[in-house]
This record gives C-alpha cells, structure tokens and sequence, in this order.
C-alpha cells in the first residue's frame, strides 16, 4: 500500500511525532532508534555551537 507516496508494507511499524511519521520493517527498528538517541545526544552541543555563531550548513555537513 502507498500512502502520501510511501510504501508501506505488511508488518511495518509506523512511528509518528510533532516532527513527522516514520514507517520502517520491524528488522531496521534497533539500528533506527539507535540513530536517533545519537542525535538527540548530539543535540545540546550543536545548538551552543550554533549560539557560539558557527555555520549551520557547516555543522550539518551541507555546504
């Protein structure tokens, strides 16, 4: 089934927050949430550096 263009298949977990909705296979779970307790990890030290006056697109490897 798509919906909104995604592809969303039988026994797939679908997560959603004020940030967004995720729908992944039941195998990626672990390697997902561990990506984002990195980031939330990660999150205080790059908005001081952010506050220090350092580029975003710098910190966020964009440009």
């Amino acid at each position: 089934m798509d919906i909104g263009g995604v592809r969303i298949a039988p026994g797939d977990i679908v997560i959603g927050d004020a940030n967004g909705v995720i729908a992944l296979p039941p195998a990626a779970l672990a390697a997902v949430v561990h990506e984002a307790e990195l980031s939330d990890a990660a999150e205080p030290e790059l908005l001081r550096r952010i506050r220090a006056g350092e580029d975003l697109r710098t910190l966020l490897h964009l440009g």
